[in-house]
């Protein structure tokens, strides 16, 4: 249940700062923030409702996320995304789940909490993402890919 609150409260976060910060810009600079803004996607939605069923892969794919989010903040020179605590509470979170569950098998069904519970709050991410986010300005920003180096607007 830590890792469906640290994955859910971390995503949120993560894709609500990014937003907010795109907003206040002509487009990124570099696709850093791109890569930022899909990974923070996965973790809010795929791995909080993921880590209430099977806690392993959860972990894993959280911890891959933050890791490509990481990298490409520093490829991309985007030094100031690597102060964020969100990225290092996703990661401690990560390695410690997947330290202290390392001998059991990796698709072991967790039994707590209740399966009506677990059903129900693998939901509320989904439910919230679409509340939040509104696909028709973000999901064009999605399947464009990442911008150009060098972006924002064009030169007049």
């Amino acid at each position: 249940m830590i890792g469906y609150i640290t994955y859910f409260l971390a995503g949120l976060a993560s894709v609500w700062l990014t937003l907010f910060m795109w907003g206040f810009s002509a487009g990124p600079a570099t696709p850093a923030p791109w890569y930022r803004l899909v990974c923070s996607l996965v973790v809010w939605v795929c791995a909080s409702a993921l880590s209430l069923h099977y806690t392993k892969p959860a972990a894993l794919l959280a911890l891959a996320c933050t890791t490509i989010t990481i990298a490409t903040a520093v490829v991309y020179e985007s030094f100031w995304a690597l102060l964020s605590p969100i990225d290092l509470a996703v990661v401690v979170c990560a390695t410690v789940t997947l330290f202290r569950r390392s001998r059991e098998r990796w698709l072991a069904l967790t039994a707590r909490p209740g399966f009506r519970l677990r059903l129900i709050l693998s939901v509320v991410p989904l439910v919230v993402c679409c509340f939040m986010v509104n696909l028709r300005l973000v999901g064009p920003l999605i399947l464009a890919g990442p911008p150009p180096q060098g972006g924002g607007l064009p030169a007049p």
